[in-house]
């Protein structure tokens, strides 16, 4: 988990900003920052303040190392057609909230409690075709933007503009593509404001093209978010099924239900491996013939089944979770 420099988590999946920052080649610096992002991303939710400083530190790195890849990837790209993937979309989250109060008597008050705020995450993706390397691809990821006074067209593009970069700004010399993707909820608005967005940009000045062909080299492209279109679909196929009130009270106490069971379950689950996980002596091949047979009739995995019978020999006699003596495994069964 990342935090940005407002308090806000901006990314939950460090694996995948390393994998990023593992396709070029990094300082000795820069490897140092990924073991500490490693390090502190195994942490519990609770930081300590120099661990918190640490956190923030590698965050902001990273966040400026990926702009500078990105521009980087720009200009080796000589002039070739240069592809910008643009998205964004508000979320509410619940945060705390904490206030200190002095009184007329000189008494220090705190309050604490929950609110409701709207932010805005954005992402960017830039590539292109390198004729003997195949696709180059950056991805810009940045700080969630608070919508403090609302989602209004004008507003939502504010916001996105503040975290967004025009391919020319990078310093894209040739045919440029300029793709947008939002949901359809005033989506003809929010093209229009980043037409006028483009068009308000420095002009494009090059020494390869005439100024009345250069002014046509910018294509911009909107198209609507297929995830909000596709669950738009599913909603609007089931709503005559939702309409009964109590249908859905059911559902929800049973959802509910079954949420609070696995979060107990996530919960208990390693105090109870510890007390119960135990090593024993190989069963025989006989066992294992059995106990492959029951694994293939509650329509196991082939490959798994091998793993449970042939390497872990795993069991339960009655008390125990016993697994045979010597037994390694370097990847998840499930």
């Amino acid at each position: 988990m990342l935090f940005g420099t407002r308090g806000f988590v901006f990314f939950s999946d460090p694996g995948y900003i390393l994998w990023i920052m593992a396709a070029s080649s990094l300082s000795p610096a820069a490897q140092a920052a990924i073991g500490t992002l490693e390090e502190l991303g195994k942490a519990a939710s609770m930081l300590s303040k120099t661990d918190s400083n640490r956190v923030a530190a590698v965050c902001e790195g990273t966040k400026d190392m990926l702009v500078g890849r990105a521009r980087a990837l720009v200009e080796s790209a000589f002039g070739s057609p240069v592809l910008s993937s643009k998205s964004c979309d508000g979320t509410p989250i619940r945060v705390t909230q904490k206030m200190a109060l002095s009184l007329l008597s000189g008494k220090k008050s705190k309050i604490c409690g929950k609110r409701g705020v709207e932010i805005l995450v954005s992402n960017e993706f830039i590539r292109y075709q390198d004729p003997s390397e195949g696709w180059k691809t950056a991805c810009i990821l940045s700080e969630p933007v608070p919508l403090t006074r609302g989602k209004a067209v004008d507003l939502v593009t504010a916001a996105a503009r503040q975290t967004w970069h025009c391919l020319r700004a990078l310093g894209a010399t040739g045919i440029t593509v300029e793709h947008y993707v939002w949901d359809r909820a005033g989506i003809e608005c929010l093209e229009r404001n980043a037409r006028a967005w483009h068009a308000a940009q420095p002009v494009f000045v090059s020494d390869v093209y005439k100024p009345e062909v250069a002014k046509h080299m910018e294509l911009i492209v909107v198209t609507p978010c297929a995830l909000h279109d596709s669950q738009n679909a599913f909603r609007w196929a089931f709503l005559s099924d939702c309409k009964d009130r109590g249908l859905m009270r059911d559902l929800y106490i049973s959802t509910a239900s079954l949420r609070n069971s696995a979060d107990l379950f996530s919960i208990r689950l390693t105090i109870w491996i510890a007390q119960s996980f135990i090593f024993v002596e190989s069963r025989g091949a006989v066992w294992r013939e059995e106990a492959r047979e029951l694994w293939m009739a509650l329509d196991i995995a082939p490959e798994t089944v091998e793993t449970l019978v042939a390497v872990l020999e795993l069991h339960w006699d009655g008390k125990n979770l016993c697994v045979k003596f010597g037994a390694q495994v370097s990847f998840l069964l499930f």
